[in-house]
């Protein structure tokens, strides 16, 4: 026996705002990780040069306060957004500074 027209119609309109409600779902908790903050991880000064500065601020114009080797392992312990840039606040010995999410490997 095969089911009417109208019970598949049915079942396909079902089908799709099942889907399109997951989609929705997706989206809002996409936005939510990405709007999540990065504290307490560890992680290590990475990238392409040598060393990166630390600043007093996130932001390229900060007072630098200080250079850290390539490897140098870091505690991440805030972060902010600046211009699409994500800056990371690491802990120093006595203090802390920002520098940019492309220059810290987060560890797994």
């Amino acid at each position: 026996m095969q089911p009417s027209n109208k019970i598949v119609s049915i079942l396909w309109r079902l089908t799709a705002l099942i889907a399109l409600i997951l989609l929705v779902v997706t989206i809002v908790l996409a936005v939510q990780a990405g709007n999540q903050t990065i504290t307490g991880v560890a992680g290590q000064i990475g990238g392409p040069n040598p060393f990166v500065y630390v600043r007093d601020e996130p932001h390229g114009g900060g007072q630098v306060l200080t250079a850290l080797r390539r490897g140098t392992d870091v505690v991440i312990i805030d972060s902010a957004e600046r211009g699409h840039i994500i800056w990371y606040e690491i802990a120093l010995d006595d203090n802390s500074g920002w520098v940019p999410s492309a220059a810290i490997a987060i560890d797994q």
